[in-house]
């Protein structure tokens, strides 16, 4: 405990020290200044990345929740994608219908047209949610809804990176994208593979134990993937030994640490539940270990969380808030 409250006095001081960024019109773009942030490991800038939209008052993967989170100030948001029966991407976590919309049977069975007739079911949905009037987004109109206001990870739910990438061309939005994709230690480096070359990209790199996997990697097993220095790496971990050790080796490799917040399963048992009962157990524990990306189900509250953080060490904080995008 002495431990973490010490690092976690550090990196206060750090994010305290933080110079305010110029975000006038005149100025970079909103965009351009994200992405330096993101790929200069030694900023102290923490991303907060809404999962499947900001769900609040809206379906998850649907258009109100991405306008949502621009609203809010979320750095990026998450997005599910899959492929219908004609082969257009569409947002959709589950490859089945019922949860999220008032429609039945696989995804992968129905075309998009047929898809626009379903409407999708609010927040994240379940057997007695409301239905809303969002229809189903196709990712093209994601990416143009996002374009110059929000960066989008893309968590794609079958092989669709090269369609998407084509989706990225079409809009001139390659520079919005940050795509994952899963990576066991002897897989081929990101950097190495089309299309994730071409975009901002990351590996999701797994401590298996959490979901009962035959394979069970330990933190020195990534190693060597994270010596080939991507921007970020996204760890899921059922062990705060593993956070810990996997968090250092990528500070050592310059690699921004990306944390799920969410339920808990994928960090160890802690999750927003937990968060946001007491903050500085969980989010302040884990930025103290190095975590700079948080994804969340409560962006607000994480935003909100951020920003006292930065109050109690700022004395005009109030005046920076109003006025700095970049200065929580």
């Amino acid at each position: 405990m002495k431990k973490t409250t010490f690092v976690l006095t550090i990196f206060l001081t750090l994010i305290s020290n933080a110079q305010p960024t110029d975000n006038s019109p005149d100025s970079t773009s909103h965009i351009q200044l994200l992405r330096q942030k993101i790929t200069t490991y030694d900023d102290p800038y923490v991303f907060v990345i809404a999962h499947r939209g900001c769900t609040a008052n809206a379906p998850e993967n649907s258009i109100k929740a991405i306008t949502d989170c621009i609203e809010l100030g979320v750095d990026m948001v998450e997005l599910d994608v899959r492929k219908t029966a004609d082969g257009v991407l569409i947002l959709m976590h589950d490859d089945t219908l019922e949860r999220t919309t008032n429609g039945q049977g696989k995804v992968s069975d129905y075309s998009y047209d047929e898809l626009t007739q379903l409407a999708l079911k609010t927040k994240f949905g379940g057997e007695n949610a409301p239905i809303t009037g969002e229809r189903i987004p196709t990712f093209e109109q994601a990416m143009l809804v996002a374009k110059d206001k929000i960066l989008v990870n893309l968590d794609a739910k079958a092989d669709v990176f090269n369609d998407a990438f084509n989706v990225l061309k079409r809009t001139d939005t390659q520079d919005h994208i940050l795509m994952k994709k899963w990576l066991k230690p002897s897989d081929t480096a990101l950097s190495l593979q089309t299309p994730f070359n071409q975009v901002l990209s990351m590996p999701v790199l797994a401590h298996p134990k959490a979901y009962q996997s035959k394979n069970y990697f330990s933190a020195i097993d990534y190693r060597a993937q994270l010596e080939t220095h991507p921007i970020a790496a996204e760890f899921i971990f059922d062990s705060l030994d593993f956070a810990y050790q996997i968090s250092q080796l990528a500070r050592q490799n310059g690699v921004r640490s990306w944390l799920n917040s969410l339920t808990g399963w994928t960090s160890a048992g802690l999750g927003d539940a937990q968060a946001l009962k007491n903050p500085d157990a969980v989010w302040g524990m884990f930025l103290a270990m190095g975590f700079s990306m948080i994804q969340t189900d409560h962006p607000k509250q994480l935003l909100n969380y951020l920003k006292k953080m930065k109050c109690e060490h700022l004395p005009n904080c109030k005046r920076h808030l109003t006025s700095m995008q970049f200065d929580r």
